[in-house]
């Protein structure tokens, strides 16, 4: 019995969607980046047909809604990419440690996300500090 579980799982993972695939409903997903203190960074979001909702969301707090970024957040943020190629990329505008975190960027309305984590390293008094979240 063990081994049939063992064997299932293995397959599950050995199948699982990958962007790009048939049932995959991304195109492109967000991945993990590190970026320099002050540096720019992008993660990219692409959907294969037009999402109708779209958020962008670092934890729980809310970036973006479609390509309209928070009022408070917008010399942080910007939602860039070609609409008619359902793109919906964030751009870190000037990279900050407090921004490293955990990115999801979401098809609100068919209830599908992605994320991945954005890992910020600075340099404070000649030694080289990385923030992990």
């Amino acid at each position: 019995m063990e081994n049939r579980i063992l064997c299932l799982l293995l397959l599950s993972v050995a199948f699982a969607v990958r962007p790009g695939d048939a049932q995959d409903p991304f195109t492109e997903r967000p991945e993990e980046t590190v970026v320099f203190v002050n540096d720019s960074a992008q993660l990219n979001c692409s959907f294969v047909t037009l999402p109708s909702f779209v958020v962008w969301q670092k934890g729980s707090e809310g970036i973006a809604v479609n390509r309209d970024v928070n009022n408070d957040l917008e010399d942080s943020y910007e939602v860039t990419g070609d609409g008619s190629q359902n793109q919906f990329h964030l751009r870190v505008i000037e990279a900050a440690v407090d921004l490293s975190g955990t990115y999801t960027c979401s098809d609100f309305g068919a209830g599908i996300t992605a994320s991945a984590d954005l890992i910020v390293i600075g340099k404070y008094k000649n030694t080289w500090r990385c923030h992990i979240i």
